[in-house]
């Protein structure tokens, strides 16, 4: 065995690596401590005001009117420059958007015992509450639909069915049509060789409309919109060309509103580099030597050999001076990183920020035991509260060390103000359901502020468990002052918003789809607000993976729910009645 041909595989491997590691560990890290600068300027400037939004959610709010009013200004070009720009931190912050809500689910074991029976009256309230908001939602909106005389289709067998028209017959659509274009070349006396074997997005759309009709059914000039996928691999036919059915990939439907279909790993958080990767297979499976193999296997497993390093120089630090943010970083990240091992059948209900939260604490604890420390003292350095707010705050945080749940709680601030690039991306859609987006945001912010509370209390949940409920759909981000300001339990409503965002994804889907509610998959309006309103931004996230404009939408909805929860949180006079439902005096 030549150790010296996995030295320099290892190098050459790095080598090849060098550019995707400048990306992700000096240009990222620049761009996000930027973005913290900013959201810290922002916090400074509301502490000066009687506002109670947070800074995330103002700067969410304030990129996407400034990239509104530039692209006003100075063109959509000019825009679209900016943007490649902004999305180096802010593209990478929303990819990754799931890894940050887990310090809630790893800081469980410190919440305060709560009695079995109390346990199961709070969960019962939770998941009942969920449903009936979430079908009240949807029927919200397509109320309002019908009063602005927005054309809404049944969801129904023939409907499905004329929606999803299958690829082969669009392919046999195609075949005709390019069998006649190439009959009439050969009578033109036109015997050249076509020099491009691929089939036009034009050719594709007359297909279409072919088919759309001979079967009966609304045609579309815009096939890639209603997600049919294109190749531009076809074999060559006796006088025309035959599509190869392909896997879905990312398309365009619009200029201004880019639809895309990206796979289910980035639920996980995982890049779509998985087509780089198979280059790279392709690229040096020809070239079989130890260096290649080892160059190949560094390329493909570079980001756990990153953190793996940094995990190892974590643990000799904490088991020298006791300090464990970079152990405790290490370990979310891998642990994170381990939920792609689970199936993708099985990795829709075990989600991974549960799954990451849990495996997080199993893992604090066993590294705890070599120092003979509690895994309560790991978790409450684990998030001390000295986050980048509170980093130069010497007279509340004196001698307090910054922990691994405070670092991710401020990329998740950065992650809640990314979400303004697909609020841009889809602002046509924005501007043109802006009414359905309010009322219903307005009617279960109202709805959640003066209901949850005395329902709760009533089925037996302590007053300030009862009070956190008013909160629970709202995103964490927003959820904690909310809470804070009508003095509900902050341990509860920090469980419950992120419950509520993964209940939405494990389950809300399948209420809103045909078994249940009948939520068209293309009516991606009543989608993005319900799923907003009820499951905030981890469902944004979610819905970032699977429909874009949902996603937009969610992003636009769960926002105008949470500001209009703070604003009723900041009228004295509610939260004193609120409170009295409750049996508890005033604030």
């Amino acid at each position: 065995m030549n150790y010296l041909d996995y030295i320099k595989g290892a190098h050459l491997g790095l080598r090849r690596v060098t550019p995707q590691l400048i990306d992700k560990f000096v240009k990222v890290p620049i761009g996000i401590l930027i973005c913290l600068c900013g959201l810290y300027g922002v916090n400074s400037v509301i502490k000066l005001t009687p506002v109670a939004i947070p800074a995330s959610v103002i700067c969410m709010l304030l990129l996407f009117l400034g990239l509104l009013v530039l692209e006003k200004v100075v063109g959509t070009r000019r825009v679209s420059s900016l943007l490649s720009w902004l999305d180096i931190p802010l593209g990478f912050s929303l990819r990754w958007i799931n890894i940050m809500f887990t310090p809630s689910f790893t800081l469980l074991p410190l919440a305060p015992s709560v009695s079995v029976g109390e346990t199961f009256k709070i969960a019962a309230v939770f998941v009942v509450g969920y449903f009936i908001m979430l079908a009240g939602s949807v029927y919200f909106v397509w109320g309002i639909q019908k009063v602005y005389q927005v054309r809404r289709r049944p969801y129904d067998a023939d409907s499905v069915r004329g929606d999803s028209i299958e690829l082969s017959s669009m392919t046999s659509a195609t075949s005709r049509r390019m069998d006649e274009e190439g009959e009439r070349t050969r009578n033109s006396g036109n015997t050249s060789k076509p020099t491009d074997h691929s089939v036009s997005s034009s050719e594709v759309s007359e297909a279409v409309e072919d088919y759309a009709e001979t079967s009966g059914q609304p045609s579309t000039s815009n096939p890639i919109r209603f997600g049919y996928p294109l190749s531009n691999t076809t074999s060559m036919g006796a006088l025309g060309f035959e599509m190869e059915a392909p896997k879905p990939t990312a398309v365009i439907s619009r200029p201004n509103n880019p639809g895309m279909t990206i796979p289910d790993r980035c639920l996980t958080g995982e890049l779509s580099t998985n087509g780089a990767m198979q280059q790279v297979r392709e690229t040096y499976t020809g070239e079989d030597s130890l260096v290649n193999r080892t160059a190949v296997f560094v390329q493909l497993n570079i980001d756990w050999i990153v953190y793996g390093t940094l995990g190892v120089i974590g643990l000799i630090i904490y088991l020298t001076t006791g300090y464990a943010i970079i152990l405790h970083l290490a370990i979310v990240v891998l642990t994170f990183f381990s939920t792609r091992i689970i199936p993708p059948q099985y990795r829709r209900y075990l989600h991974p920020i549960p799954i990451c939260g849990g495996a997080s604490i199993f893992f604090i604890y066993l590294f705890a035991l070599l120092r003979q420390e509690t895994v309560y003292t790991n978790l409450h350095a684990f998030k001390t509260g000295r986050n980048y707010l509170t980093l130069f705050d010497t007279a509340d945080y004196g001698g307090v060390k910054p922990g691994a749940g405070d670092i991710l709680s401020s990329l998740l601030d950065v992650s809640i103000m990314a979400l303004a690039m697909p609020m841009y991306n889809y602002r046509t859609d924005l501007k043109r359901h802006f009414f359905q987006l309010v009322i219903p945001s307005l009617v279960a912010g109202l709805a959640s502020f003066l209901i949850y509370p005395p329902v709760a209390y009533a089925c037996g949940i302590e007053s300030t468990r009862a009070l956190a409920f008013m909160a629970r759909s709202v995103t964490l981000a927003l959820a904690m002052p909310i809470t804070a300001a009508v003095g509900g339990s902050s341990t509860l409503i920090s469980v419950m918003a992120i419950l509520s965002g993964v209940f939405g994804v494990l389950f809300g889907q399948t209420f809103l789809g045909r078994r249940w509610l009948r939520v068209r998959e293309d009516d991606y309006v009543t989608r993005g607000i319900s799923m907003g309103i009820c499951s905030s931004a981890v469902a944004s996230a979610h819905l970032l993976t699977i429909d874009p404009r949902a996603a937009a939408l969610s992003s636009l909805s769960f926002f105008l729910y949470g500001v209009i929860m703070i604003i009723l949180a900041a009228i004295p006079p509610l939260v004193t009645i609120v409170r009295s439902w409750v049996s508890l005096g005033p604030l």
